[in-house]
């Protein structure tokens, strides 16, 4: 009699543990996200302007050079309404340690497609706490830009005063360039 009491209180434990579990690793499961490309809305922005279209606007791309002294922060903006052509927008920030007032040129690059921008109009000049941030501004035809976002391995390299300096993206803006194409840019007609 007393062997079947504690075979009953087992059960009901066991039971009791059944029912909690199992929920909890079902919900469990469905927290992960598979590993696909995410959604890219939070990368940009939207803009109904009449008879031109939808202007877009890519919130900025983040690029570290290999000593992860410098930075790059650069960001899109173009207009879109059935076929792609005009110019796109290109502003960046070169985060230094000394003040850049012109630069000879801006080459990003992937392994499918490289554009060189050689004329470079500087916005601002401002410190920082990391040094300086010198804003500048060029332009692109958006065909080309559609091109560059085809593949996320950009490398992007800045000629200035004799100099150059190197950067690449971390893993989070290749996604985020990814996220783009795939959500983005598969719209337009090329």
């Amino acid at each position: 009699m007393q062997s079947i009491k504690v075979w009953v209180k087992f059960n009901n434990w066991l039971i009791i543990w059944f029912l909690i579990s199992i929920p909890l690793i079902l919900s469990s499961c469905l927290l992960i996200k598979p590993g696909a490309v995410k959604s890219a809305k939070k990368l940009y922005e939207t803009f109904f302007v009449g008879e031109e279209g939808t202007q877009y606007f890519i919130k900025p791309l983040f690029f570290k050079s290999s000593d992860n002294d410098n930075q790059i922060d650069i960001d899109f903006t173009f207009r879109y309404k059935n076929k792609i052509e005009g110019t796109s927008v290109i502003n960046y920030s070169f985060l230094t340690n000394k003040v850049i007032k012109t630069l000879d040129s801006l080459v990003i690059e992937n392994s499918n497609y490289k554009m060189t921008l050689s004329k470079n109009d500087l916005l601002f000049n401002e410190r920082n706490k990391q040094g300086f941030k010198s804003r500048f501004t060029t332009k692109l035809p958006l065909d080309q830009l559609s091109l560059l976002f085809n593949n996320s391995n950009w490398h992007i390299n800045i000629y200035f005063n004799g100099s150059k300096d190197s950067f690449s993206p971390s893993k989070r803006t290749k996604k985020n360039i990814k996220a783009l194409n795939y959500n983005l840019f598969i719209l337009f007609d090329l």
